[in-house]
């Protein structure tokens, strides 16, 4: 087995349209790569290389690479950094993300004349949990060979590797396997450690062991009665607490009980209580205190994440001044991450935390009417984050106030071309449009048209994202008792919403969800169904009803019950739902089509896209696509 993950490793370095500029990929080294698309000769702008450099099983920042195009080719060059292990390559083109077909475009690198050391279990991380960005689907079978291997072969790794070890060994299909976890987990927990413990209850989690874990964390506060888990059941109450005051002498107790200097490899924690105490502090207005908490985090990597949220709350109360000073200390200690300390293991989480710095301080700037000092700021951001929606929007609003219209008029003009403008922005976008073209005259035809444009590219998005993966059948009772079976509906389209009463994103996507319903009211082949699961009150159907009818829904309503044994909500696990809303599109024969989690705010999109993967489901044939398993 050694010498077949080995060989396939090896292997995958070679792909018939890709070539690199040196056999292999080395650290510290410049490449020149060259891509030529399905076998055409290249034409145009061509498609960007996304290039990921991973030096340890996190998931590194892209690198954005624009192509030279030579002789029918696309080239890109790139450095190699001297921490790189893997190169992880994909291509944005316009039918796409070419990640070779979900198995991704994954280069060894080498330290000098030998692979560079734990890439069996960086290969591991990377196809246990997938990457986006490189456009690779999780192959938790692949994985477990690969740990296997690296464990094998690097013995002192294993605390590196353990999780990603235990996420292959609980999704393995040999029962072998997942027994073998069981004991290996038991047997852990006669460690004294109590981070050893805290792996017991990651391990038995992800094979889904609720009562086990249950009962491991009551041991474990027994025998750690000052230990970690202890010290977060503190930290919980701490964040009920609705005064500054309380607040505050709350964590004074806590970090009293539980000293930080106790609990290096979490101070992280203590960092999350001290700006919970800065913002409530911001919210009652006292400014002193605010920033003294906002100081006091210690954590290098966070503190502008952090400062970036008391600074919004400070400005909400009105405490301007405090939060332009808490403002440019947010940017000041995120742009390290953008120089020296870009190759930090953390430089990912400071650098998010930069655009949306940049953009508030400007927005507040903006508000102050300080244009100027705004469009500094905005710029900051753009000139690196230009994906943003949200930044796009308010770059445009800054340049119309620096006079810049026609500068505004095309980052809006793009904005809607994407098909995510709201009403407020379509309102501004007009009234821009006539400063710049000097009329309305062809305003609602120029907007139809990159309407008809919007939805026929997401149409074919949405085509090559079809499923075709069996919907588990459930029979479920409705609010008024009538008994409803997902087979009896294997003739029709079925739009399934899991959902509660007490999920905030559910509720909002309720106007795109009752729209929908009323496009397809008068369709015979079209069925909703809105299922209530994860109940957390005593009588979860008449809250159900009780908001359904207040907000005058249309909706059918099932209950997916917790069963009385299990204490599991059966039909949501089924299909194997993480997080609420989750929306199914089930075509007819019983075939999931789609399926989508969350809701992004915008009613108008969400209901175009329902109704392009709605028509797409009514379309296709069961047998008309490949299953995916």
């Amino acid at each position: 087995m050694v010498l077949l993950v080995k060989y396939a490793t090896a292997q995958s370095q070679n792909y018939k349209n890709i070539t690199l500029s040196a056999p292999n990929v080395r650290q510290g080294q410049d490449i020149t790569v060259t891509y030529l698309p399905a076998g055409v000769a290249g034409a145009g702008d061509g498609p960007n290389l996304v290039a990921s450099f991973y030096t340890s099983p996190k998931y590194p920042r892209p690198e954005i690479i624009k192509p030279e195009l030579a002789g029918g080719n696309y080239r890109y060059k790139i450095h190699v950094p001297d921490s790189a292990k893997i190169l992880a390559l994909a291509f944005v083109i316009d039918t796409g993300r070419d990640g070779n077909q979900g198995k991704g475009y994954l280069f060894d690198v080498y330290d000098g004349l030998k692979p560079a050391t734990d890439i069996p279990g960086i290969r591991s991380f990377i196809y246990t949990y997938g990457d986006e960005f490189a456009g690779i689907i999780p192959d938790q079978s692949l994985g477990l060979q690969l740990v296997r291997q690296q464990l094998r072969e690097y013995p002192d790794s294993k605390q590196r590797f353990d999780n990603t070890y235990y996420v292959c060994m609980a999704h393995s299909k040999n029962p072998q396997d997942r027994s073998r976890l069981k004991a290996e987990l038991l047997e852990l927990l006669k460690s004294n450690d109590e981070s050893d413990w805290q792996k017991v209850i990651n391990g038995f989690a992800y094979l889904k062991m609720d009562p086990t874990i249950d009962s491991i964390v009551k041991q474990e506060l027994i025998k750690f009665p000052n230990g970690i888990s202890a010290s977060r059941g503190e930290v919980s109450a701490i964040y009920k607490m609705t005064t500054g005051a309380e607040m505050e002498a709350a964590y004074h107790s806590w970090i009293e009980r539980f000293p930080a200097a106790n609990f290096k490899n979490y101070q992280i924690q203590y960092d999350y209580v001290r700006a919970a105490v800065a913002r409530i502090y911001a919210a009652e207005k006292d400014s002193v205190k605010a920033v003294a908490y906002a100081d006091s985090i210690k954590t290098d990597y966070n503190k502008g994440n952090a400062w970036n949220e008391i600074a919004g709350a400070l400005y909400k109360a009105g405490l301007y001044e405090s939060a332009k000073l808490v403002y440019q200390k947010a940017i000041a200690v995120e742009e390290v991450y953008l120089t020296e300390k870009k190759t930090d293991d953390y430089a990912e989480k400071a650098i998010n935390g930069y655009l949306g710095s940049c953009t508030n301080y400007a927005i507040l700037l903006y508000e102050q009417k300080n244009y100027q000092e705004a469009l500094k700021y905005i710029e900051l951001a753009y000139a690196r984050f230009q994906g943003s929606h949200d930044l796009n929007y308010y770059y445009a609003k800054i340049l119309i106030a620096n006079n810049r219209d026609q500068d505004a008029f095309n980052i809006m003009d793009a904005i809607v071309k994407t098909g995510k403008a709201n009403s407020e922005l379509l309102n501004e976008f007009k009234a821009l449009y006539i400063k710049v073209k000097g009329s309305n005259a062809d305003f609602d035809s120029y907007v139809k048209n990159i309407r008809l444009a919007v939805l026929a590219a997401s149409k074919k998005d949405f085509t090559k994202r079809m499923l075709n993966k069996t919907a588990p059948l459930f029979t479920l009772t409705d609010l008024n008792g009538k008994t409803v079976s997902l087979a009896d509906l294997k003739d029709k389209v079925v739009v399934l919403d899991f959902w509660a009463t007490w999920c905030g994103p559910c509720k909002k996507s309720f106007p795109a969800m009752q729209m929908t319903l009323k496009k397809y009211k008068n369709d015979p082949d079209v069925k909703f169904l809105f299922i209530h699961t994860w109940e957390n009150t005593k009588q979860p159907a008449r809250d159900a009803r009780d908001y359904i009818t207040g907000q005058k829904y249309d909706f059918e309503v099932l209950m997916d019950l917790k069963d009385s044994v299990t204490q599991k909500n059966k039909i949501v696990e089924s299909y194997g739902v993480t997080s609420i809303p989750a929306k199914f599109i089930i075509g007819k024969g019983g075939k999931i089509r789609f399926q989508m989690t969350g809701f992004n705010g915008e009613t108008t999109e969400a209901v175009d896209e329902l109704s392009i993967m709605i028509d797409l489901a009514k379309e296709v044939s069961p047998a008309s696509i490949p299953v995916v398993r």
